[in-house]
């Protein structure tokens, strides 16, 4: 695997990125253990560090010179070919601010996008003894599993090919920045969801790892990573990708993917477990995204999702059984629930060939059972995901 030029462990240290061992899945917030409620606070990798992506009618070497002409210092310069983007990582001189930064490059070429370098963050998913095994049920899904129709893209921790659970399942990892080859449990569980022979046979899963581990015990990937990422899973041809992590805004990352998006890539992420009074989450809460809640066995939203409009469909997310392990593990959290949505998009042939995220977005939803109050609403969006028929 080639590992990317990117953020520095010690730079995720020095940004104080920590992480409550009993948060799920976090946004632009660290959790502060205290009384039990998150402190939403925002979270940079590195406040001296700034992100520009532009297109290629933009000459990279004409923005370089003009933006070390002004005491930038350029950190990395790579096209991003399968998005038709180029990114540069750049430290900004001392005494400028992100924001006037951001202004001051986005002056010196207005195609570009310049953005500071938000912390996205994978989730410690809360484990749970019930012994329900209710998931495939609830949806519907054929006794005897399906043949998945197209290879899935995984953006998370790296996947640990060696896993009982993953056994006969075609694994191909890269990494970006400093994604750590130690911190595997969630993007492995993610995998086994998705991969369970139960529900989805033949697939290849393609791990595109960013999340690097710190010495307070956080997960976090910076946003270069993940554009990086989604560039590797385009030029590879992967159309289904889920992503089980989530940060604030960031129009480095928005651009990054509604470029996948228009390319025919379809997202699914969770919409994170900061409860109902949080704001959104992204990559959820991009339009060109699909967002996924949990509900538990009874079907009821799991208390710590996020809610919001851009909510699409629910799938179950509490107290489910994943077969990584020895003996396996039941996990909740609204990223257990979107690998549910990833695997049902794979085993559906039409869905796995439709043209663009609204194509799937109207069939998902269409074919949702109701829940909550009659129609669309901001808990669980157009209800519950219906499991693949005829496979």
């Amino acid at each position: 695997m080639v590992s990317l030029i990117g953020i520095s462990a010690a730079r995720r240290i020095a940004a104080g990125l920590g992480f409550a061992a009993v948060a799920s899945l976090m946004g632009c917030a660290a959790m502060e253990v205290g009384s039990g409620d998150a402190t939403l606070r925002p979270v940079l990798v590195d406040d001296d560090e700034l992100v520009v992506l532009f297109g290629d009618e933009v000459s990279a070497a004409d923005l370089n010179r003009e933006v070390t002409g002004r005491g930038y210092v350029v950190r990395e310069a790579r096209p991003l070919a399968s998005l038709d983007l180029n990114l540069l990582t750049l430290t900004i001189p001392d005494g400028v601010t992100g924001k006037a930064a951001i202004a001051e490059v986005e002056g010196i070429e207005p195609r570009s996008t310049a953005g500071i370098n938000h912390a996205f963050h994978s989730p410690t998913v809360i484990a749970s003894a019930d012994p329900r095994r209710y998931a495939d049920r609830m949806l519907g899904w054929p006794s005897n599993g399906c043949r998945a129709a197209a290879k899935v893209g995984l953006i998370d921790t790296f996947v640990d090919a060696a896993d009982p659970s993953l056994s006969g399942v075609r694994i191909i990892s890269e990494s970006f920045g400093d994604a750590d080859a130690t911190v595997t449990r969630h993007g492995t569980d993610i995998a086994a969801i998705i991969a369970d022979q139960r529900r989805l046979q033949d697939v290849s899963i393609y791990n595109a790892a960013v999340i690097g581990g710190t010495e307070t015990g956080g997960q976090a990937a910076g946003v270069d990573e993940l554009v990086e990422a989604l560039d590797w899973l385009a030029a590879n041809d992967v159309r289904i990708v889920n992503m089980s992590l989530a940060g604030p805004f960031n129009k480095i990352l928005a651009r990054g993917v509604n470029a996948a998006a228009a390319r025919g890539m379809i997202i699914v992420a969770a919409v994170g477990n900061d409860g109902d009074g949080a704001p959104p989450l992204y990559p959820a809460a991009y339009p060109t995204v699909l967002a996924v809640t949990a509900v538990d066995v009874e079907a009821q939203v799991y208390p710590r999702a996020v809610q919001g409009e851009h909510i699409d469909v629910a799938a179950p997310g509490v107290d489910v059984f994943v077969a990584a392990g020895e003996a396996g593990r039941f996990s909740t959290g609204t990223s257990i629930a979107a690998p549910f949505v990833t695997a049902r998009i794979a085993a559906d042939p039409a869905l796995a060939a439709a043209p663009d995220i609204e194509a799937v977005r109207e069939a998902l939803r269409s074919g949702a059972a109701d829940l909550g109050p009659v129609g669309f609403d901001p808990t669980y969006g157009a209800g519950l995901v219906d499991g693949p028929s005829g496979c």
